[in-house]
Order: structure tokens, then C-alpha cells, then sequence
């Protein structure tokens, strides 16, 4: 058993992916979600899936680029999500970054 299934969390994160592309299907977008600092950022939510993605700006620009700019037009839409390496606070690690759909 993977250990982190026994927790599981309310958001994606890259470990999640387990180095893969997975074709989702996005179900909502939140404009809204407070993190535990109290900072409100928006999110996505996937058919089938019970954890979210917190969108940062980069993935925000992209699904606007590929969906267009009204976030209800995103609804029912498929995406890619991938690892890939991003620089954090000067430091490079795994990031989720979506993409168009490839399938």
C-alpha cells in the first residue's frame, strides 16, 4: 500500500502523479479556496477525482490559452496534468503544470 493513500489529500500535488500525464475533466472552478495561511487562491476540480488543483498563474495562463479567459468555459473541458521541473522560491522541484488534452 502507497502511504499516502491512507491520507489523502484535499489537492493535487506532484508526487500524486506519480511521474505520469493524466488526461482529467474539469467539474468546477473555485475562485476562492483558503489555504492554511488564509490567502485565498482559485481552483480546479476533476471528474472522478476527490483532490482539487490549486492553480497557480502559470497553469491559470495556460487553461485561459487553451479554454479561453471565462473560467465557466472550463467546465466539462478535458486537460493534461504532468510533472515537470519549476523553480520554487530559487530552488527546482516537481510542479504539475497542465497542458491541451492528448487524448
Amino acid at each position: 500500500m502507497n502511504i499516502n493513500e491512507a491520507f489523502p489529500a484535499a489537492f493535487i500535488n506532484a508526487a500524486a502523479l506519480n511521474g505520469k500525464t493524466h488526461t482529467v475533466q474539469i467539474k468546477r472552478f473555485d475562485p476562492k479556496v483558503e489555504m492554511t495561511d488564509g490567502e485565498l487562491k482559485p481552483a480546479i476540480y476533476f471528474e472522478n477525482r476527490s483532490a482539487g488543483l490549486i492553480l497557480n498563474k502559470t497553469n491559470a495562463t495556460v487553461l485561459a490559452s487553451i479554454h479561453g479567459p471565462e473560467t465557466d468555459q472550463w467546465v466539462g473541458r478535458s486537460i493534461d496534468l504532468r510533472v515537470e521541473k519549476v523553480s520554487f522560491q530559487g530552488q527546482m522541484m516537481d510542479g504539475i503544470r497542465v497542458a491541451p488534452a492528448t487524448q
